[in-house]
């Protein structure tokens, strides 16, 4: 039995969204997954990588020129001096990144309004009340590497889980706080950003389908779950860490699966794969 890996469940989300949302005229964005896998042990200074390691990859990365950087690896390093942390915000800066963070469904407080108030988020106008709840904000990139409004969730602690089926998954793209905020997932921030739709244009349609745009609806369950199927795991493409490392003063050349293109970056190690497919 094969396991795959949370981040390509959150890259094939989006490979489905963007593939809907194309149409004849726009140029197509496809999702490349950069990974982060065993072999890239020999590269990086530490293991798990430092600020310092994952600020050389952004820094590579800018060369490839990306739609936008969707970073499911918790950006998150306690304790940690914040010179390495200000090396790895300047690179963040000089890219359209967006990262993940952990929603907690069982925090001892709450998050109040004002706590989300900035957070990446969609009117709760029309929206179904069965959604999944949170009480606060868990694996908040450190020293706000990235602001607020660039945080999408990856999965709820002790909440809604992703489900399987033998055709596919469903996958949380919305939950809701207890003061009634509706944050939305990182796969969902990253597809909005890529395909430059505003979130305050984003409506619930009666029956509870998520209207990003006219030509765009998601069905979403009464979770607020959409399904994907298995089958657009084979749209996805895959690009190492190594492969975007120049080895000489020569500058990498510009990969059509990285320039223009939606680019989930996260790790790909045998620790990391935790679902059976």
């Amino acid at each position: 039995m094969r396991r795959i890996v949370f981040r390509l469940l959150i890259a094939t989300w989006l490979s489905l969204g963007l593939t809907q949302a194309q149409d004849d005229v726009s140029p197509a964005i496809g999702v490349t997954f950069l990974q982060i896998d065993d072999a890239t042990r020999g590269i990086m200074e530490q293991w798990p990588p430092s600020p310092l390691d994952i600020a050389v990859v952004f820094l590579n990365l800018q060369t490839q020129q990306p739609k936008v950087v969707s970073v499911v690896t918790p950006l998150a390093w306690p304790d940690l001096e914040s010179k390495q942390l200000q090396v790895l915000q300047k690179q963040i800066a000089k890219l359209p990144v967006l990262a993940g963070m952990v929603l907690d469904a069982n925090a001892v407080t709450s998050a109040t309004s004002e706590d989300l108030q900035d957070f990446a988020r969609i009117s709760s106008e029309g929206a179904p009340e069965t959604l999944p709840s949170f009480m606060s904000v868990a694996n908040r990139p450190s020293e706000d590497l990235c602001l607020a409004s660039q945080l999408g969730f990856t999965e709820i602690d002790f909440g809604s889980l992703i489900e399987f089926s033998d055709d596919g998954f469903a996958l949380s793209v919305i939950a809701r706080s207890e003061s009634g905020e509706l944050l939305i997932s990182l796969p969902l921030l990253t597809a909005c950003k890529a395909l430059e739709i505003e979130l305050d244009s984003i409506q619930w349609s009666n029956d509870g389908e998520l209207i990003l745009t006219e030509a765009l609806r998601l069905p979403l369950d009464a979770q607020g779950r959409l399904k994907v199927l298995w089958e657009l795991e084979s749209t996805l493409k895959n690009v190492t860490v190594e492969s975007i490392s120049p080895t000489s003063d020569d500058p990498m050349p510009v990969s059509d699966m990285l320039h223009q293109q939606c680019v989930v970056f996260g790790y790909d190690d045998d620790r990391s794969k935790q679902f059976p497919r």
